[in-house]
């Protein structure tokens, strides 16, 4: 279902079935999302969208604008957040499976009791970001930031171990 507003495009998923393809013309894309197959958000600005108990499988959010965003307690199954801005948004207690945050930008973002399995966060800005007890099976780091404030799910030795970089 599509309700547009103005400038405001407000979608509902309602069937994991249905695929969504929005150009950058739509500046503004907010709703509740339940179900979310193969979408392209690629660009688009979505700051503050709500994806609570979402289940996004194949999401292309490469370089949108996503601050402030609401991803908790999702189900994250193959989704492309390259190059997104995600700053401040909320993972907790989300689990994610072969998503891409390559390049990332999560600085603040809540990841705490969340699952994330074969999970690229390889350059991704992880500074003050929360993992805290999180789970990150064969997840990559490699030349992901972090500083004082970040809380990850393992040691700092463990970090450099995995290649990430303290700034």
């Amino acid at each position: 279902m599509f309700l547009a507003l103005g400038m405001v495009l407000l979608v509902s998923m309602k069937s994991q079935s249905e695929t969504l393809s929005l150009s950058k013309n739509e500046s503004q894309l907010r709703n509740d999302f339940k179900s979310i197959q193969k979408a392209m958000f690629h660009g688009l600005n979505l700051r503050g969208a709500t994806f609570y108990l979402s289940r996004i499988n194949e999401g292309d959010f490469s370089e949108a604008q996503l601050p402030e965003s609401q991803f908790r307690a999702s189900s994250i199954q193959g989704a492309n957040f390259i190059s997104a801005n995600l700053i401040s948004s909320d993972f907790s207690a989300a689990r994610a499976a072969s998503a891409s945050f390559f390049k990332s930008n999560l600085i603040g973002c809540k990841c705490n009791s969340a699952d994330f399995f074969a999970t690229d966060f390889r350059e991704a800005h992880l500074e003050s970001a929360d993992f805290s007890n999180s789970v990150v099976a064969m997840a990559h780091f490699e030349g992901a930031f972090f500083n004082s404030f970040t809380k990850l799910p393992f040691s700092r030795s463990e970090a450099f171990r995995r290649g990430m970089i303290f700034k």
